[in-house]
């Protein structure tokens, strides 16, 4: 594999830097959006990856429009401008998807254990072998009572210790 660099040339090392390059906006995204329970996303139609929206600010415009439709809990198309941050106040939120339901919650952790909290999901009646999927992924995060970090895999386990969910960090290659 070939990297090449701004100028159109071959780049021959590539060197780890010690900070992040900031993505500077605002820009604009496409693609689905769906808020829950205080819990808002935009699945973007380009690269398909999943963001979640910090409902603050001008998303508050936003979310009252997006509820004057009906009620919460549905995709709409939508086209955001905004810029990516880091959030200090996410690091104890949950939010997932179990094949037919998306969920989101609050994660606690303390010497006694990790417990996902105050769970909201979509109630979509699912059938078959993507329904019952969706109700053991809900089960298992449910039973979830510790949390392991192994190299770039999350392990939750439940009281018996056993492995119930485990989640692999995959990187663009």
């Amino acid at each position: 594999m070939r990297v090449i660099g701004p100028q159109g040339r071959p780049v021959e090392a590539l060197q780890r830097q010690d900070t992040l390059d900031r993505i500077d906006g605002p820009m604009r995204l496409r693609g689905m959006y769906f808020y829950l329970a205080d819990a808002a996303s935009l699945q973007e139609c380009l690269s398909g990856r999943r963001w979640p929206v910090l409902i603050d600010g001008a998303h508050l415009d936003l979310e009252r429009a997006y509820l004057a439709q009906g009620e919460g809990g549905r995709w709409v198309l939508a086209t955001l401008e905004g810029r990516f941050v880091m959030h200090d106040g996410e690091g104890n939120r949950v939010r997932g998807f179990g094949g037919c339901n998306a969920l989101s919650g609050r994660v606690e952790q303390g010497s006694d254990g990790f417990l996902v909290k105050a769970l909201a999901l979509t109630r979509r009646c699912c059938a078959g072998a993507v329904g019952a999927q969706d109700a053991s992924y809900l089960a298992a995060l449910q039973a979830t009572a510790s949390r392991q970090i192994v190299g770039d895999a999350l392990r939750l386990r439940d009281a018996q210790g056993r492995v119930r969910l485990r989640f692999e960090a995959l990187y663009l290659r």
